[in-house]
């Protein structure tokens, strides 16, 4: 089947909620667990988003910018990266010039994207399926873009930073609208107790009681 396309991006203001969406559509589906402002137990700090891979439970933090002028006053990112394993920048183009992210650290654009299509009839002219496809209506929708990839900068987190945010995934429990989020999240603890005092062992049973374990 032959299809004849068109897409063009559009210069549209986009909120803070609009690019931590576009972010979570970077996800493999239905493989993370995914926590939009997302705070790690007592921890001053908040992330615009997380993100908790199912099966190797890697971590993943987004910082989501949607101009430039919050980018640029904005210097407390950084320390987000000792609450996960990788870590992502999210931004329409233009937000974030070049040189101003770390090394290792990700880039996901966003921009609002118009397409329209045409499948090709038969016995149709290439010619006359575009002309037909001027008469499409266009559909709008915000689409993102890994510009670059990130690079894993710590395989082990440290449990000082590991444990606020398991404790608040446990938290989160209390307020979310669908138990799926934490079935399973208990796994995140196996690495932990492989290597863990006996205070720590502590902490693990009670975010294990928490989360119903």
């Amino acid at each position: 089947m032959s299809v004849e396309r068109e897409a063009r991006e559009l210069d549209i203001k986009l909120d803070h909620g609009d690019i931590i969406r576009a972010a979570i559509s970077t996800l493999p589906p239905k493989s993370c667990w995914v926590f939009p402002e997302f705070t790690p137990f007592r921890v001053d700090l908040r992330f615009d988003l997380l993100s908790v891979h199912q099966t190797t439970k890697r971590i993943t933090g987004f910082e989501c910018k949607s101009n430039r002028c919050d980018w640029i006053s904005d210097s407390k990112w950084e320390r987000y990266k000792d609450y996960c394993n990788e870590f992502y920048v999210v931004a329409p183009k233009g937000v974030v010039h070049g040189g101003e992210i770390s090394p290792g650290v990700g880039y996901i654009e966003v921009a609002t994207v118009a397409r329209r299509s045409v499948i090709i009839r038969k016995g149709e002219s290439k010619s006359d399926a575009q002309e037909r496809l001027k008469s499409e209506p266009w559909k709008h929708r915000i689409e993102a873009k890994v510009v670059v990839p990130a690079v894993c900068h710590q395989e082990t987190l440290g449990t000082e930073h590991y444990i606020p945010v398991l404790e608040g995934i446990a938290y989160r429990r209390n307020r979310a609208d669908q138990d799926d989020f934490f079935q399973g999240v208990s796994a995140l603890l196996i690495p932990l107790k492989a290597h863990a005092k006996e205070e720590l062992e502590i902490q693990a049973e009670r975010i294990q009681e928490w989360l119903g374990c």
